[in-house]
């Protein structure tokens, strides 16, 4: 059993769980990703499994409007990235 230090608990932490996080992508025709910068290196894209586009939040200041890109990398490494639509910006998400 772990002794009560009598301290609060801090549940004040602004870190988000799955944040996703910006990346470099190279697109081909149709806006299709070929390469992703992962810690600083160029990793190519052999394949992408799935494709699915999420449009939510149309009447607040912020709409999001993301595609999103299940790739699978030269490596048979699955990841997955979205494009904002809305600012062209691309992003890592993390499960």
């Amino acid at each position: 059993m772990v002794p009560n230090t009598g301290e609060k608990a801090n549940f004040n932490s602004s870190r988000s769980l799955n944040e996703p996080k910006s990346l470099e992508v190279m697109t081909g025709s149709e806006n299709m990703p070929y390469k992703i910068r992962i810690r600083g290196i160029w990793k190519s894209v052999t394949g992408i499994q799935d494709i699915w586009r999420i449009d939510d939040e149309w009447w607040r200041e912020k709409p999001i409007s993301r595609i999103y890109y299940m790739c699978i990398l030269k490596t048979e490494e699955a990841v997955v990235i979205f494009q904002d639509l809305i600012t062209n910006s691309w992003y890592r998400q993390f499960e």
